[in-house]
């Protein structure tokens, strides 16, 4: 793993008022709520180590950022357990892991994640048009205001610096598990792009991705949702790599990642992949 890009890492260069290292994290005390189930980042770290959805998801964000490169350090916000930074880190990008949760930066920091500020976002004293990339995974779908949130995220961007945005997407797949979850809301790709465009970016790549899932979290989530059935869900076993995951689902993801490298737009899927830059 590459990590001598982040051995420079220097927050004074970017926030107005210092903050403290501990233990190898970066720490500021802040009173923002965080809309995420506080059991949610023991049970991600499970699920991560063998889980075709959060596997598939890095590489395609991998895949995103070979199609447009970060220009500089990218601010992983809300970046949970740290899996996304640590695969930015190993394919040497410097990267900044920004957490709130203290469960979520301890596992971040144990998976070797070694720049990590543990806080709310809000709550960071940044400098107004200061980062150069910003990476919100599975984030805004947990914002209640979302568009103040990403006017807030706008305002610290550098003018031409990227966002990198991953959110689920299709309102009909909504289910029990969003709700688990704590999502406000599913989007759909044209009520995202008028979001960003309002809040002041230009969009360069939207589009679905996890085309394979739709029909599974239809059926199997959504539809026993909206009869009324309480699933009995476990988690760990539908994040599970198997043979079916494998067999039908790889072969769809390969090819998924090889359009996101060329800038090609998927067809549909559950999740909503963006790059955008500050105007």
């Amino acid at each position: 793993m590459d990590t001598a890009m982040n051995l420079n890492f220097d927050p004074s260069h970017y926030c107005s008022s210092p903050l403290s290292k501990d233990d190898g994290i970066w720490k500021l005390q802040g009173q923002t709520k965080v809309h995420y189930p506080n059991e949610g980042h023991l049970l991600n770290a499970q699920l991560e180590k063998d889980s075709y959805w959060f596997s598939h998801r890095t590489r395609c964000i991998m895949a995103a950022l070979e199609y447009i490169p970060p220009n500089g350090p990218l601010f992983d916000l809300g970046g949970g357990n740290g899996i996304v930074s640590l695969a930015l880190q190993a394919n040497g990008y410097q990267t900044i892991l920004i957490e709130p949760s203290p469960t979520g930066v301890e596992i971040a920091r144990d998976r070797g994640v070694t720049e990590i500020i543990r806080a709310p976002i809000q709550d960071i004293p940044f400098r107004a048009n200061i980062l150069p990339n910003i990476g919100l995974f599975d984030v805004l779908e947990h914002i209640q205001n979302d568009f103040e949130f990403l006017k807030s995220v706008v305002s610290l961007l550098k003018p031409g610096g990227h966002i990198y945005l991953t959110v689920p997407g299709q309102k009909f797949l909504w289910s029990d598990e969003d709700e688990w979850a704590c999502h406000f809301r599913r989007y759909e790709m044209n009520e995202l792009e008028e979001l960003l465009v309002k809040t002041g970016f230009q969009i360069n790549y939207l589009s679905p991705f996890f085309s394979f899932l739709v029909a599974p979290i239809y059926v199997f989530r959504h539809l026993p949702f909206s009869l009324g059935f309480k699933r009995k869900g476990n988690y760990e076993k539908d994040h599970r790599t198997n043979i079916v995951t494998q067999t039908l689902f790889s072969p769809i993801g390969i090819w998924e990642l090889k359009r996101i490298q060329a800038g090609e737009v998927i067809p549909t899927g559950s999740s909503i992949m963006v790059i955008a830059t500050k105007l």
